[in-house]
């Protein structure tokens, strides 16, 4: 070993900030793996490394650690982020996707429930007696519920086993806030439909689904 070189760099006054950035640039490459940690204990080595570099004005090992550690974990640390970043933009859509058809199935499934307990409700002769008036016209579940006669409500809470009013969709985001039925006396059917508050923006689900909803 040249002792003169290293008496030489034992000499050097060097400032703690060279410390401070071969513990940073150290730090950044345990912490790459975490998505931009890595790279941010990197940069600011890098920049106390260079400050350090000025202010000895000769050759430090400790300040050229903490350079060449911190370019090393901002480098990895932005090759995760960028790995992170494409598998995310593959993974995320196939999700929603996924979340999207969850939340219509059971949408779905909760319209063939409905339309199932209004057919046993109308099987009750006073029930169908008083909802005479009340076919081939579409009813809201959140706003036109209680304009309909008390014994089919009521009916239909004992079937259900809670109220229709309180039913929301799971799939809102092409604007769905309830449920509708209508009654048609001609087929003797019963038609369900995701709503958003008006029937010109209504969706079949029962007995057929819409192209629309699924769209």
């Amino acid at each position: 070993m040249d002792n003169s070189n290293y008496e030489q760099e034992s000499s050097i006054k060097r400032p703690a900030i060279a410390v401070i950035s071969l513990i940073l640039g150290i730090i950044s490459i345990v912490a790459s793996c975490g998505v931009g940690v890595g790279a941010i204990f990197g940069i600011v080595a890098i920049i106390l490394a260079i400050v350090a570099k000025k202010k000895i004005n000769q050759k430090d090992g400790v300040s050229t650690g903490g350079l060449v550690t911190g370019i090393i974990g901002t480098v990895i640390s932005l090759i995760v982020f960028f790995i992170v970043a494409i598998m995310g933009a593959a993974i995320v859509p196939s999700a929603m996707r996924y979340t999207s058809k969850s939340e219509m199935s059971t949408d779905i499934q909760t319209g063939s429930t409905i339309a199932s307990a209004i057919n046993a409700s109308l099987a009750v002769e006073d029930v169908y007696i008083d909802m005479q008036a009340y076919t081939d016209t579409v009813y809201s579940l959140s706003d036109d519920y209680y304009d309909l006669p008390e014994s089919f409500r009521n009916e239909m809470e004992e079937i259900m086993g809670k109220s229709l009013y309180d039913l929301e969709p799971e799939y809102t985001k092409n604007g769905a806030t309830g449920y509708a039925f209508m009654i048609d006396s001609y087929s003797n059917q019963v038609h369900v439909y995701i709503s958003s508050g008006s029937w010109y923006n209504a969706w079949e689900i029962y007995p057929n689904v819409s192209d629309d909803y699924i769209d």
